[in-house]
């Protein structure tokens, strides 16, 4: 069962401002980044970097699981 309309817009607040905080200098967010999905019943933080080659990489940084 996925969240509700109403649980997705309070995760958008809530886990939208922690990562804001805590993203890197604008400068550098094309080649380093913070950022957050949803998919399901859980939240993940994930950390959004580029590689040597130019492709990106999504390192997984926590989970919750409601």
């Amino acid at each position: 069962m996925a969240f509700s309309d109403l649980e997705l817009q309070r995760i958008k607040r809530v886990v939208g401002d922690f990562v804001e905080k805590r993203r890197p200098r604008p400068e550098i967010r094309d080649q380093l980044d913070i950022v957050y999905a949803v998919e399901g019943q859980s939240v993940l933080i994930q950390e959004d970097r580029v590689l040597y080659d130019g492709s990106r990489m999504l390192e997984p940084v926590a989970k919750t699981t409601w």
